[in-house]
Protein backbone atom coordinates (compact mmCIF):
# COMPACT_ATOMS: atom_id res chain seq x y z
CA UNK A 1 0.00 0.00 0.00
CA UNK A 2 1.51 3.45 -1.30
CA UNK A 3 2.55 5.08 2.16
CA UNK A 4 1.32 8.71 2.99
CA UNK A 5 4.76 9.89 2.67
CA UNK A 6 4.38 8.46 -1.21
CA UNK A 7 1.06 10.21 -1.76
CA UNK A 8 2.01 13.98 -0.52
CA UNK A 9 5.37 13.67 -3.05
CA UNK A 10 3.86 12.66 -6.09
CA UNK A 11 0.97 15.12 -5.45
CA UNK A 12 3.17 17.74 -4.81
CA UNK A 13 5.24 16.74 -8.15
CA UNK A 14 1.89 16.95 -10.17
CA UNK A 15 0.87 19.64 -8.74
CA UNK A 16 4.13 21.72 -10.27
CA UNK A 17 3.49 19.82 -13.38
CA UNK A 18 0.16 20.21 -14.06
CA UNK A 19 0.54 24.36 -13.11
CA UNK A 20 3.13 24.22 -15.76
CA UNK A 21 1.11 22.38 -18.26
CA UNK A 22 -2.75 22.30 -17.72
CA UNK A 23 -3.34 25.39 -15.40
CA UNK A 24 -6.62 24.69 -13.83
CA UNK A 25 -6.06 20.96 -13.24
CA UNK A 26 -3.46 21.51 -10.79
CA UNK A 27 -5.96 22.26 -8.16
CA UNK A 28 -7.36 18.08 -8.36
CA UNK A 29 -3.78 17.45 -6.96
CA UNK A 30 -4.09 20.55 -4.72
CA UNK A 31 -7.16 18.92 -3.19
CA UNK A 32 -5.61 15.43 -2.53
CA UNK A 33 -2.77 17.66 -0.94
CA UNK A 34 -5.56 19.52 1.62
CA UNK A 35 -7.23 16.00 2.00
CA UNK A 36 -4.29 14.28 3.20
CA UNK A 37 -3.02 16.72 5.41
CA UNK A 38 -6.47 17.17 6.92
CA UNK A 39 -7.19 13.37 7.34
CA UNK A 40 -3.52 13.19 9.17
CA UNK A 41 -4.51 16.11 11.34
CA UNK A 42 -7.19 15.50 12.69
CA UNK A 43 -6.60 11.67 13.10
CA UNK A 44 -3.96 12.54 15.60
CA UNK A 45 -5.24 13.06 19.38
CA UNK A 46 -2.60 16.08 20.15
CA UNK A 47 -3.68 17.80 17.43
CA UNK A 48 -3.35 22.01 17.57
CA UNK A 49 -3.04 24.57 15.49
CA UNK A 50 -0.06 27.08 16.20
CA UNK A 51 -0.35 30.69 16.28
CA UNK A 52 1.95 31.84 13.44
CA UNK A 53 0.15 29.00 11.62
CA UNK A 54 -3.30 30.39 12.24
CA UNK A 55 -2.28 34.25 11.78
CA UNK A 56 -0.36 33.31 8.76
CA UNK A 57 -3.72 31.74 7.67
CA UNK A 58 -5.95 35.01 8.17
CA UNK A 59 -3.09 36.97 6.42
CA UNK A 60 -3.46 35.03 3.24
CA UNK A 61 -7.50 34.86 3.42
CA UNK A 62 -8.42 38.62 4.86
CA UNK A 63 -9.06 39.90 1.40
CA UNK A 64 -11.49 36.98 0.72
CA UNK A 65 -13.29 36.78 3.70
CA UNK A 66 -13.89 41.23 3.46
CA UNK A 67 -14.69 40.41 0.45
CA UNK A 68 -17.54 38.38 1.14
CA UNK A 69 -18.84 40.46 3.83
CA UNK A 70 -19.40 43.80 1.60
CA UNK A 71 -20.67 41.68 -1.02
CA UNK A 72 -23.75 40.51 2.11
CA UNK A 73 -24.55 44.22 2.33
CA UNK A 74 -24.32 45.71 -0.93
CA UNK A 75 -25.45 42.82 -3.42
CA UNK A 76 -26.77 39.20 -3.97
CA UNK A 77 -24.64 37.04 -2.05
CA UNK A 78 -24.17 34.62 -5.03
CA UNK A 79 -22.82 37.39 -7.59
CA UNK A 80 -20.11 37.94 -4.96
CA UNK A 81 -19.32 34.35 -4.79
CA UNK A 82 -19.41 33.91 -8.42
CA UNK A 83 -17.12 37.27 -8.99
CA UNK A 84 -14.91 35.72 -5.87
CA UNK A 85 -14.81 32.25 -7.37
CA UNK A 86 -11.71 32.74 -8.91
CA UNK A 87 -9.67 33.56 -5.47
CA UNK A 88 -11.46 30.44 -3.73
CA UNK A 89 -7.87 28.45 -4.22
CA UNK A 90 -6.50 30.42 -1.68
CA UNK A 91 -8.93 29.75 1.02
CA UNK A 92 -8.87 25.88 0.45
CA UNK A 93 -5.06 25.09 -0.57
CA UNK A 94 -4.21 27.41 2.75
CA UNK A 95 -5.45 24.58 4.80
CA UNK A 96 -2.30 23.08 4.03
CA UNK A 97 -0.58 25.67 6.34
CA UNK A 98 -2.96 25.55 9.18
CA UNK A 99 -2.94 21.08 9.40
CA UNK A 100 0.48 21.05 8.88
CA UNK A 101 1.70 18.80 11.72
CA UNK A 102 3.27 15.96 9.98
CA UNK A 103 6.85 15.65 9.96
CA UNK A 104 6.53 13.47 6.64
CA UNK A 105 5.01 16.08 5.30
CA UNK A 106 8.21 18.43 4.28
CA UNK A 107 9.88 19.29 1.43
CA UNK A 108 13.73 19.98 1.16
CA UNK A 109 15.58 22.48 -0.85
CA UNK A 110 16.39 19.54 -2.71
CA UNK A 111 13.33 18.25 -3.39
CA UNK A 112 12.19 21.64 -4.34
CA UNK A 113 13.92 22.15 -6.66
CA UNK A 114 14.46 18.47 -8.31
CA UNK A 115 10.70 18.52 -8.72
CA UNK A 116 10.76 21.88 -10.45
CA UNK A 117 13.56 20.72 -12.68
CA UNK A 118 10.90 17.82 -13.76
CA UNK A 119 8.15 20.13 -14.42
CA UNK A 120 10.22 22.13 -16.95
CA UNK A 121 11.43 18.98 -18.70
CA UNK A 122 7.80 18.24 -18.33
CA UNK A 123 6.87 21.55 -19.77
CA UNK A 124 9.39 20.92 -22.83
CA UNK A 125 8.31 17.67 -23.54
CA UNK A 126 4.54 19.16 -23.60
CA UNK A 127 5.88 21.79 -26.08
CA UNK A 128 7.89 19.73 -28.05
CA UNK A 129 4.89 16.71 -28.63
CA UNK A 130 2.69 19.71 -29.37
CA UNK A 131 5.03 21.19 -31.94
CA UNK A 132 5.59 18.27 -33.95
CA UNK A 133 3.21 15.49 -33.20
CA UNK A 134 -0.16 17.29 -32.79
CA UNK A 135 -0.29 20.41 -33.73
CA UNK A 136 2.41 21.95 -35.66
CA UNK A 137 0.67 24.63 -37.19
CA UNK A 138 -0.68 26.45 -33.93
CA UNK A 139 2.92 25.43 -31.20
CA UNK A 140 5.99 26.31 -33.10
CA UNK A 141 8.89 26.20 -31.39
CA UNK A 142 11.29 28.57 -33.57
CA UNK A 143 11.01 31.69 -35.04
CA UNK A 144 7.64 33.95 -35.08
CA UNK A 145 6.33 32.19 -32.39
CA UNK A 146 2.95 32.60 -31.12
CA UNK A 147 2.50 33.18 -27.39
CA UNK A 148 2.66 30.17 -25.60
CA UNK A 149 0.45 29.02 -22.88
CA UNK A 150 0.36 25.21 -23.70
CA UNK A 151 -3.21 24.04 -22.33
CA UNK A 152 -3.49 26.24 -19.64
CA UNK A 153 -5.77 28.24 -21.94
CA UNK A 154 -3.58 32.04 -21.11
CA UNK A 155 -0.05 32.84 -21.94
CA UNK A 156 -0.23 35.71 -18.64
CA UNK A 157 -0.84 32.88 -15.66
CA UNK A 158 1.39 30.42 -17.54
CA UNK A 159 4.36 32.83 -17.42
CA UNK A 160 4.01 33.83 -14.21
CA UNK A 161 3.88 30.20 -12.82
CA UNK A 162 6.48 29.03 -14.71
CA UNK A 163 8.37 31.91 -13.73
CA UNK A 164 7.66 30.74 -10.12
CA UNK A 165 8.92 27.07 -10.99
CA UNK A 166 12.21 28.34 -12.66
CA UNK A 167 13.15 30.42 -9.51
CA UNK A 168 12.21 27.01 -7.50
CA UNK A 169 14.64 24.97 -9.85
CA UNK A 170 16.89 27.65 -7.95
CA UNK A 171 16.29 26.49 -4.27
CA UNK A 172 18.92 24.42 -3.95
CA UNK A 173 22.11 26.58 -5.01
CA UNK A 174 23.96 26.57 -2.41
CA UNK A 175 24.77 22.59 -3.01
CA UNK A 176 27.85 22.14 -3.46
CA UNK A 177 27.98 19.30 -6.46
CA UNK A 178 28.55 21.43 -9.51
CA UNK A 179 26.56 19.20 -11.59
CA UNK A 180 23.09 19.98 -9.47
CA UNK A 181 23.82 23.88 -9.89
CA UNK A 182 24.79 23.41 -13.63
CA UNK A 183 21.02 21.13 -13.76
CA UNK A 184 19.07 23.74 -12.29
CA UNK A 185 20.80 26.73 -13.49
CA UNK A 186 20.12 25.29 -16.95
CA UNK A 187 16.76 24.14 -16.62
CA UNK A 188 16.14 28.09 -14.92
CA UNK A 189 17.47 29.63 -17.86
CA UNK A 190 15.11 27.46 -19.98
CA UNK A 191 12.10 28.32 -17.86
CA UNK A 192 12.80 32.22 -17.97
CA UNK A 193 12.70 31.88 -22.23
CA UNK A 194 9.57 30.27 -21.90
CA UNK A 195 7.69 32.30 -19.44
CA UNK A 196 9.02 35.53 -21.13
CA UNK A 197 10.02 35.11 -25.02
CA UNK A 198 7.88 32.35 -25.66
CA UNK A 199 5.23 33.33 -23.80
CA UNK A 200 4.94 36.89 -25.16
CA UNK A 201 3.99 38.45 -21.95
CA UNK A 202 5.23 41.79 -21.23
CA UNK A 203 4.45 41.73 -17.52
CA UNK A 204 6.67 38.75 -16.80
CA UNK A 205 9.47 40.08 -18.57
CA UNK A 206 9.84 43.64 -17.35
CA UNK A 207 9.35 41.21 -14.09
CA UNK A 208 12.68 39.62 -14.68
CA UNK A 209 14.51 42.38 -15.01
CA UNK A 210 13.21 44.11 -12.17
CA UNK A 211 14.93 40.29 -10.60
CA UNK A 212 17.75 40.49 -11.94
CA UNK A 213 19.63 42.08 -8.67
CA UNK A 214 18.34 39.72 -6.37
CA UNK A 215 18.75 36.77 -8.75
CA UNK A 216 22.80 37.92 -9.40
CA UNK A 217 23.16 38.60 -5.54
CA UNK A 218 21.95 34.92 -4.89
CA UNK A 219 24.00 33.25 -7.55
CA UNK A 220 27.03 35.22 -6.99
CA UNK A 221 26.70 36.48 -3.46
CA UNK A 222 29.28 39.10 -5.14
CA UNK A 223 27.57 42.79 -4.89
CA UNK A 224 30.31 44.16 -7.55
CA UNK A 225 29.02 41.31 -9.95
CA UNK A 226 25.82 41.64 -9.17
CA UNK A 227 25.28 45.33 -9.77
CA UNK A 228 27.91 45.13 -12.78
CA UNK A 229 25.59 42.24 -14.70
CA UNK A 230 22.79 44.61 -13.92
CA UNK A 231 23.93 47.87 -14.95
CA UNK A 232 25.02 45.51 -18.68
CA UNK A 233 21.20 43.91 -18.86
CA UNK A 234 19.99 47.91 -18.34
CA UNK A 235 21.79 49.25 -20.97
CA UNK A 236 21.47 46.00 -23.47
CA UNK A 237 17.40 46.72 -22.50
CA UNK A 238 17.76 50.48 -23.42
CA UNK A 239 19.46 48.99 -26.86
CA UNK A 240 16.96 46.78 -27.53
CA UNK A 241 13.97 49.17 -26.79
CA UNK A 242 15.42 51.84 -29.09
CA UNK A 243 16.65 49.42 -31.49
CA UNK A 244 12.45 48.04 -31.53
CA UNK A 245 11.86 51.28 -32.34
CA UNK A 246 13.94 51.77 -35.49
CA UNK A 247 13.46 48.33 -36.70
CA UNK A 248 10.99 45.85 -37.86
CA UNK A 249 12.01 42.26 -35.23
CA UNK A 250 10.90 39.74 -37.16
CA UNK A 251 9.97 37.20 -34.13
CA UNK A 252 6.68 38.66 -33.65
CA UNK A 253 7.00 37.99 -29.63
CA UNK A 254 10.30 40.01 -29.47
CA UNK A 255 8.94 42.77 -31.26
CA UNK A 256 5.59 42.12 -28.45
CA UNK A 257 8.22 43.15 -25.75
CA UNK A 258 9.65 46.35 -27.69
CA UNK A 259 6.30 47.72 -28.43
CA UNK A 260 5.31 47.42 -24.85
CA UNK A 261 8.49 49.01 -23.23
CA UNK A 262 7.98 51.85 -25.93
CA UNK A 263 4.47 52.20 -25.25
CA UNK A 264 5.10 52.62 -21.37
CA UNK A 265 8.14 55.40 -21.97
CA UNK A 266 5.39 57.17 -24.33
CA UNK A 267 2.54 56.77 -21.97
CA UNK A 268 0.11 56.70 -24.23
CA UNK A 269 -3.92 56.04 -23.49
CA UNK A 270 -6.34 55.26 -25.89
CA UNK A 271 -9.10 56.84 -26.56
CA UNK A 272 -11.01 53.83 -29.04
CA UNK A 273 -10.31 50.32 -29.20
CA UNK A 274 -7.05 49.07 -30.56
CA UNK A 275 -4.81 46.07 -29.86
CA UNK A 276 -1.86 47.80 -27.70
CA UNK A 277 -3.04 46.33 -24.70
CA UNK A 278 -0.67 48.98 -22.24
CA UNK A 279 -2.80 51.66 -23.72
CA UNK A 280 -5.97 50.33 -22.98
CA UNK A 281 -4.85 49.34 -19.15
CA UNK A 282 -3.89 53.05 -19.25
CA UNK A 283 -7.52 53.84 -20.40
CA UNK A 284 -9.14 51.32 -17.94
CA UNK A 285 -7.03 52.89 -14.85
CA UNK A 286 -7.89 56.53 -16.22
CA UNK A 287 -11.55 55.53 -15.78
CA UNK A 288 -11.06 53.31 -12.72
CA UNK A 289 -9.07 56.68 -10.97
CA UNK A 290 -12.50 58.62 -12.03
CA UNK A 291 -15.25 55.49 -10.61
CA UNK A 292 -13.39 55.10 -7.91
CA UNK A 293 -13.82 58.87 -6.38
CA UNK A 294 -17.46 58.27 -6.87
CA UNK A 295 -17.50 55.83 -4.26
CA UNK A 296 -14.39 55.87 -2.10
CA UNK A 297 -15.40 54.64 1.16
CA UNK A 298 -17.38 51.38 0.17
CA UNK A 299 -16.73 51.08 -3.11
CA UNK A 300 -19.24 49.12 -5.60
CA UNK A 301 -18.85 45.34 -4.49
CA UNK A 302 -17.07 42.49 -5.56
CA UNK A 303 -18.85 41.60 -8.91
CA UNK A 304 -19.04 45.60 -10.15
CA UNK A 305 -15.14 45.58 -10.05
CA UNK A 306 -14.97 46.50 -13.86
CA UNK A 307 -18.89 47.44 -14.72
CA UNK A 308 -18.25 50.21 -12.05
CA UNK A 309 -15.62 52.27 -14.18
CA UNK A 310 -17.94 51.41 -17.95
CA UNK A 311 -19.31 54.99 -17.33
CA UNK A 312 -16.05 56.58 -17.34
CA UNK A 313 -14.63 54.58 -20.24
CA UNK A 314 -14.38 56.13 -23.65
CA UNK A 315 -13.95 52.33 -25.39
CA UNK A 316 -17.23 51.04 -25.87
CA UNK A 317 -16.79 47.20 -25.55
CA UNK A 318 -14.18 45.29 -23.57
CA UNK A 319 -15.10 41.44 -22.42
CA UNK A 320 -12.84 41.75 -19.21
CA UNK A 321 -13.90 40.91 -15.93
CA UNK A 322 -11.33 42.74 -13.37
CA UNK A 323 -9.67 46.17 -14.72
CA UNK A 324 -6.20 44.52 -15.02
CA UNK A 325 -4.81 45.51 -11.55
CA UNK A 326 -5.74 44.33 -8.79
CA UNK A 327 -5.10 46.86 -6.41
CA UNK A 328 -7.42 49.20 -8.33
CA UNK A 329 -10.12 46.22 -8.45
CA UNK A 330 -9.81 45.99 -4.61
CA UNK A 331 -10.12 49.88 -4.18
CA UNK A 332 -13.72 49.51 -6.64
CA UNK A 333 -14.86 46.52 -4.79
CA UNK A 334 -14.61 47.70 -1.16
CA UNK A 335 -13.57 51.19 -1.23
CA UNK A 336 -10.08 52.04 0.22
CA UNK A 337 -10.06 49.52 3.09
CA UNK A 338 -9.18 47.26 -0.64
CA UNK A 339 -6.13 48.88 -1.05
CA UNK A 340 -4.11 47.58 2.40
CA UNK A 341 -6.16 44.45 1.87
CA UNK A 342 -5.17 43.68 -1.70
CA UNK A 343 -1.18 44.39 -0.36
CA UNK A 344 -1.60 42.27 2.09
CA UNK A 345 -2.96 39.30 0.15
CA UNK A 346 -0.43 39.55 -2.94
CA UNK A 347 2.85 40.35 -0.69
CA UNK A 348 2.11 36.75 0.69
CA UNK A 349 5.32 35.10 0.43
CA UNK A 350 6.94 37.85 2.74
CA UNK A 351 4.86 36.90 5.91
CA UNK A 352 6.74 33.51 6.28
CA UNK A 353 9.70 34.97 6.49
CA UNK A 354 8.67 37.61 8.78
CA UNK A 355 5.81 34.91 11.34
CA UNK A 356 8.81 32.15 11.82
CA UNK A 357 11.62 33.65 11.46
CA UNK A 358 13.46 30.80 10.36
CA UNK A 359 14.26 32.68 6.57
CA UNK A 360 17.67 31.39 5.51
CA UNK A 361 19.60 32.40 2.41
CA UNK A 362 17.38 30.11 -0.15
CA UNK A 363 14.05 31.14 1.49
CA UNK A 364 14.79 35.27 1.66
CA UNK A 365 15.30 34.84 -1.81
CA UNK A 366 11.96 32.74 -3.08
CA UNK A 367 10.16 34.70 -0.68
CA UNK A 368 11.10 38.18 -2.12
CA UNK A 369 11.11 36.82 -5.97
CA UNK A 370 7.75 35.80 -5.44
CA UNK A 371 6.57 39.01 -3.79
CA UNK A 372 8.27 41.08 -6.82
CA UNK A 373 6.88 38.94 -9.08
CA UNK A 374 3.25 38.72 -7.74
CA UNK A 375 3.40 42.82 -6.82
CA UNK A 376 4.11 43.42 -10.79
CA UNK A 377 1.79 41.13 -12.25
CA UNK A 378 -0.72 42.21 -9.89
CA UNK A 379 -0.55 46.01 -10.80
CA UNK A 380 -0.41 45.21 -14.56
CA UNK A 381 -2.98 41.89 -14.58
CA UNK A 382 -3.73 40.32 -11.73
CA UNK A 383 -3.41 37.52 -9.40
CA UNK A 384 -6.28 37.48 -7.22
CA UNK A 385 -9.09 37.53 -10.05
CA UNK A 386 -7.18 34.50 -11.63
CA UNK A 387 -7.80 30.78 -10.23
CA UNK A 388 -4.18 29.53 -11.65
CA UNK A 389 -1.99 32.52 -10.50
CA UNK A 390 -4.40 32.90 -6.66
CA UNK A 391 -3.05 29.38 -6.24
CA UNK A 392 0.38 30.45 -6.17
CA UNK A 393 -0.36 33.10 -3.53
CA UNK A 394 -0.12 30.19 -1.22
Amino acid sequence: MISSKSIFKYSLLSTLISFAIFGSVSHLFNLILVILFAYTFFKDPQRDIDRQSFLLYILLNITFFIFILFGLFEENILDTLTALSPMMPIPIISLLILFQKNDEFQVTKAQLANYSQIAILATICTLLILTFVLWPNDYLLFSKTPRLELLSGNPIPFSLVILGISLFCLADWNNPILIDKLRGLICFLIGIYFCTVLSGTRTTFFTVLFLLPLIFWYLTESKLITWSVTILFILLGITFIMAGSQITIEHSNLNRLAEGALNILEFRIAEEYTDETFSLRLAIWKAAYYAFWDAPLFGYGPSERFNALASHLSIEWLAFSHPHNDIIAGALSVGLLGIPLVLVCILSPIWPLLLFKNAGKDRLFLGLSLSVSFFTMANINTILFNDITSAWLV
